[in-house]
């Protein structure tokens, strides 16, 4: 029966194929590898028996192949894969019936291969750009996703926060995506780009007339996300004036355009964020309590970079990918001395600095590896990486300098090149 699937054996990923029964008839070296199950071991056994799969790393819920098989013909997530010696491995998996015989082919390709990393970058661009629009398998990003899921579920008004660059704007539009709403508009605004007149007409709308200038009717951005999502970004910049009209916007849910006193209903979901301590400014008096609390039914912190710096493999490959397509360019990898030195930095810039850098070394490289003196200076130079994340902390607590490399040279020319204490 194996015969006609030996073609999966030569794939890196590893490969089931399970019959009508929903019992195993084929298992590749690299589902061996996965699970620690030899195939004769696997074979005859139900998939769920020979499969373990965990919608996270803790192992805490178990997923169900069989019932995600018999919901639809097609499923594809990042989920973890334990082995007999207990240890998760995080994957990408798909299933999907690979002939007429009512058979069904079950890949799985282990993401800390960055090879796989690679080829999954590629075919599966709605995985990581489509499904969440975040990238990371690190336990931290895992709970963002589970919350992200949450407030997909429900209409509370959801407040993001966290440091820029760490993807709020991504997470809104996920929740969005994820949503009921999904098929309607997701309306962006950047409350702190525009003065408050501005951003008042912005918001709301106005009537031909209501000032100089307004030569036409135009609807706000409220009712442009009719039965979709409005997101308000930097809420913590806005004027108590625009407070307050929003205060009544999200106890109403109605608004009124400027220049008329006729008031509109309106259905758009509101999700807002910021890098400020909103309740900080509450307690300073620049911010409503009231609204404060009106946003915050359902909070969401994004994740800075440096709280999941295991991932930084799979971004780097997740931005060559993404530059490879932009420049035509064939750049493979990082080399492993300039993913140490990236490891090594605090990424105040968090994901966005990241993928900057790695559009820097594109710029400047033509070979098939990103290396050191690829990158930007800033994270090269001692002297600079110590003024922006100042010096280290190693386990024992003790500070420690970022090493340069004429302090290298000097410590080789002085123990004769020898490298060992």
């Amino acid at each position: 029966m194996s015969g006609k699937y030996d073609i999966f054996e030569s794939l890196p990923v590893g490969t089931a194929v399970i019959d009508q029964n929903r019992k195993v008839i084929f298992w590749n070296q690299e589902m061996v590898k996965l699970t620690g199950l030899q195939a004769s071991e696997a074979s005859e056994l139900q998939i769920n028996h020979a499969l373990s799969v965990y919608s996270d790393a803790n192992q805490q819920q178990q997923l169900d192949i069989l019932h995600c098989l018999s919901a639809q013909s097609e499923i594809s997530n990042a989920v973890f894969i334990k082995n007999i010696s207990g240890h998760s491995t995080m994957c990408f998996i798909k299933a999907k019936a690979p002939d007429t015989d009512g058979n069904t082919a079950i890949i799985a390709a282990d993401l800390s291969r960055s090879e796989n990393c690679l080829v999954i970058e590629k075919r599966t661009a709605e995985q990581t750009a489509g499904f969440y629009n975040l990238t990371g398998k690190d336990q931290s990003m895992q709970e963002l996703y589970r919350k992200i899921k949450f407030a997909a579920d429900s209409l509370a008004n959801v407040l993001i926060t966290g440091e820029s660059g760490t993807g709020k704007e991504l997470t809104a539009r996920a929740i969005h995506d994820l949503s009921r709403r999904k098929d309607g508009p997701f309306i962006s605004v950047n409350c702190s780009s525009l003065p408050e007149s501005l951003l008042e007409s912005e918001l709301f709308g106005y009537v031909k007339g209501a000032f100089t200038g307004a030569e036409t009717t135009r609807i706000g951005r409220f009712e442009a996300a009719e039965n979709g999502s409005i997101f308000l970004d930097e809420i913590g910049d806005i004027s108590p004036y625009i407070q307050l009209k929003l205060l009544r916007v999200l106890q109403e849910k109605t608004i009124n355009r400027l220049g008329e006193n006729r008031e509109i209903k309106i259905s758009s979901r509101v999700i807002c964020a910021t890098n400020q301590d909103l309740r900080a400014l509450v307690l300073q008096g620049k911010f409503r309590e009231d609204l404060f609390y009106r946003l915050k039914v359902f909070p969401i912190e994004t994740v800075p970079l440096r709280g999941h710096k295991n991932d930084l493999p799979l971004l780097i490959n997740h931005f060559i990918g993404k530059f490879n397509r932009q420049t035509g360019k064939h750049i493979q990898n990082i080399s492993a001395d300039a993913l140490r030195l990236l490891m090594d930095y605090c990424w105040p810039g968090n994901v966005r600095e990241l993928e900057h850098s790695v559009e820097h070394a594109f710029v400047v490289t033509n070979g098939p590896l990103i290396d050191i003196f690829d990158l930007p200076q800033e994270l090269r130079m001692a002297d600079a990486r110590e003024s922006i994340c100042g010096k280290k902390t190693g386990p024992s607590g003790l500070t420690r300098p970022v090493i340069s490399e004429e302090s290298i040279k000097k410590a080789m020319t002085e123990t004769s090149g020898n490298r060992t204490l």
